[in-house]
Formats: C-alpha cells, structure tokens, sequence
C-alpha cells in the first residue's frame, strides 16, 4: 500500500532521467518504502494483548534446550515491536562500542537507552531513563525439560502501557504455548494500587512490587521458583521513617522483630489507603498501629493495644481488616 502512493510519482519523473539517476532513485525510493512498512510492522502493547494468549508459537530449530536469544526471536516473529527488534539487531551484529560485564554483553546507544544480553543467564533487556519503549526477557529452566519464557514491554504511550507475556516451551513440538503467570493470581491489598513486576537477570525468583501513594517504597511480593513452577514465598516491606503523631518532631523506624502483619483500608473511598501494623500471638491480632500520609510525612493516627479497653484490632471505622503476613527488609534500615 505504501508502494502505490511512490508509484504515480515516480512513473512520471523517471522519463526525465537518464539511466544511472532513474537506478538511483529507485533505490532511494525502495529504501524509504522498505522503512516504512518496517515501521508500520511493528505492534503495540495493546495489540499483544488482545491476542497473545491465543497464539501458539513455533520456534525454529528450538531443539531441546533454546536459549533466550532463540525464543525472542521466535516471539518477535509474531508479535514483532521495535524494543525486541533493536536487541535482535544488537545480538547479530554488535555494535563496535559494545563491552562486557561478567557474562553480559552492554551497548549503550547515543539516545539513551542500553541494551545487556546475558546469554548464560538466561536474560536481555532494553531499558532507559527517558520515555521510550523498554522490554525485559528472561528463562528459567524446568526439571522436566521444558523451559518458561517470559518478556515484559512498555510503552507509556499505550492504552496497555505494562505487559507480562508467559509462556512454556515444550522441547517435544518445539513450540511455545502462551500460559497464566504469578501476576494472573496476584490480588493487591487494596484497590488503587500499581503494580509492577521485574524479571530476574540473576537468580530465579519473579517479584511483584505493589506501590501506594502514602508509602516510600512499594510491597515486594517474592515468588521463588522450584524448577517446576512459582510460589509466594514471602512479602517484604523495606524499613522507613514515621512520625509517632502528627506534629511530632522526632521520627520512629519500622524495624524487623516488631510487627508481624500488615492491612491496608481505604477509609475516604478515595483509593488512599492508610497501612494498618500488627503483632500477631497464637493467632490473635493483640496490637496494630494506623499509619497514613500527613502533608507529605508518614505520621502514626492510631493505635490498639493489648492492654485496657480496646476496640477489636480487627475493626477500623467498621472496616474489617485482611491481614497479610510480612518481613521487613533489613537492607535498606536506615
């Protein structure tokens, strides 16, 4: 179709050249109707979505064990964006500036953004600090000889802007068969909540990251991979500062060995919600502490205790409290 808008133009102005300019031309109109329908090629989140889990993908020559490369290329073939497209182009023809890092392979273009292929590990990415396309792929090697490929594109400029595509490799039809991820099953504590995830370049656990606005840092959701399939093995929450009341002037720090629980309640409605800290004893919340942003701070609003009168620890203005276990990640303690 792109062809057919050159083609008048160009029947008319070839009669005035001469041979070597009319073979010129042609090239350079050729080369710019190639681009083109490159360009237009190319999908978008959105597109991938609605269909990728209908599409069974053969992999060429994928044999009994494809590594990452091998099945992006597969992919890519089906569902081709420009992300995946500049790290094939990358992994075939290296650029001169590209330099190693332990098993990994760097380039780092001029327009900001880098591409790492790490083919013993299992991993690539394109990523960047400004808004431009980035993409994520990973493997992991089952014990039954399958393999699972997962790839997560973004594009802030898409109606979809995150997406996790999963998917089994099976050795036997060397194909790959889309299936459900740890983020099909994932619930966030509470609504408003967004949600990204990051696939590993080293070791074999996937992470969930769930973020709130009254909260420094997000909820990380740990599922460790047992060669088989995935499970939710712990939830962190990286140590913070707080005040203990609002217009206090010295700052608490949640630290690990306090608080066993967290909740998290909407109580405006308005998918704000305040983080509830509990301590639980032989199945019993004995005590919580109600933490929720006060003019830009983390400040303490309340607190139910195990000793005198105290309202029920699982009631908050009539709202029943979901507790979730959890640890505190020491690593980042101030």
């Amino acid at each position: 179709m792109v062809f057919c808008h050159f083609l008048p133009t160009f029947v008319a102005v070839k009669r005035l050249l001469t041979g070597d300019m009319r073979k010129t031309l042609l090239c350079f109109i050729m080369l710019t109707i190639a681009g083109a329908m490159a360009a237009q090629d190319f999908v978008g989140n959105s597109d991938i979505n609605s269909h990728w889990r209908e599409v069974r993908i053969p992999v060429k020559n994928g044999g009994q064990a494809p590594g990452v490369l091998a099945l992006l290329k597969a992919f890519h073939q089906v569902w081709p964006t420009w992300t995946v497209n500049e790290v094939i182009k990358q992994a075939n023809k290296p650029a001169p500036t590209t330099f190693k890092s332990g098993t990994a392979t760097i380039y780092e273009d001029k327009e900001d953004y880098r591409i790492l292929i790490d083919k013993p590990n299992g991993y690539v990415d394109l990523t960047s600090e400004t808004d431009i396309d980035q993409m994520q792929a990973c493997v992991w090697r089952k014990s039954d000889g399958h393999r699972i490929f997962a790839i997560s594109l973004y594009d802030q400029h898409d109606t979809v802007p995150n997406l996790l595509c999963w998917f089994d490799y099976n050795p036997k039809t060397q194909a790959m068969i889309p299936e459900s991820s740890p983020l099909d099953d994932f619930k966030p504590a509470c609504p408003g909540a967004m949600i990204q995830w990051n696939l590993p370049m080293k070791g074999t656990n996937f992470e969930i990251y769930e973020y709130y606005n009254m909260l420094p840092n997000p909820i990380i959701h740990i599922y460790t991979w047992d060669k088989l399939s995935f499970r939710n093995s712990k939830t962190q929450i990286n140590s913070f500062e707080y005040y203990p009341s609002v217009g206090s002037t010295h700052h608490a720090v949640l630290r690990p060995g306090k608080w066993t629980h967290y909740a998290l309640v909407d109580l405006t409605g308005e998918k704000d919600p305040v983080l509830v800290l509990g301590k639980m004893e032989d199945g019993q919340m004995t005590d919580y502490i109600i933490l929720a942003s006060h003019e830009g701070d983390i400040c303490q609003i309340g607190e139910v205790t195990s000793e005198g009168n105290q309202p029920k620890p699982d009631i908050i203005q009539g709202k029943k409290l979901i507790w979730h276990p959890f640890e505190v990640n020491e690593e980042e303690l101030p």
